[in-house]
């Protein structure tokens, strides 16, 4: 299962039909931030974490020539900062998004992008018809205490 963060404008139209505004964003690897981490970070307009990129890989460059360590050292430290994107590649969007006056409207666990956007709206439909009966079955809720019980299971693998 993919955990999926349900994105929307503020100043959106908060029914079904506004759909065209509405993202989806996966929790999990990013390919192409992991690839293309400086193009990938542009592409999202994400700035400041383009601008701390540059800095950290320019910072990188200058400690090398200066403490002359080896380059394959500086490669092994390169990939492990791409490897962080790759991870939170994700996340770094949905805050880039957020600052940007975004919304987060739910989150939904699903096996593929189109069950994920099927099941948000579907519940916003049943939102829509019967408001305290989507409080206490809602999708949404479900999701994020499965979400909270797969977090828990890893950090008890962790300790």
């Amino acid at each position: 299962m993919i955990v999926f963060t349900a994105l929307a404008p503020r100043h959106s139209s908060d029914n079904v039909d506004g759909s065209d505004r509405t993202l989806f964003l996966s929790d999990r690897f990013s390919w192409s931030a992991f690839w293309l981490g400086p193009l990938w970070l542009g592409y999202t307009r994400n700035w400041f974490g383009l601008l701390i990129w540059l800095l950290g890989m320019s910072l990188l460059m200058i400690v090398q020539n200066l403490l002359k360590i080896d380059f394959a050292i500086v490669v092994f430290a390169i990939l492990g900062l791409a490897f962080f994107l790759g991870l939170e590649g994700h996340r770094l969007h949905e805050q880039s998004l957020l600052r940007r006056d975004y919304k987060i409207l739910g989150i939904i666990s699903a096996n593929a992008l189109s069950e994920a956007e099927e099941i948000y709206f579907k519940s916003k439909v049943f939102a829509s018809r019967n408001e305290d009966e989507y409080i206490n079955n809602s999708m949404f809720y479900k999701s994020l205490i499965n979400r909270t019980k797969r977090f828990d299971k890893i950090i008890r693998k962790l300790i």
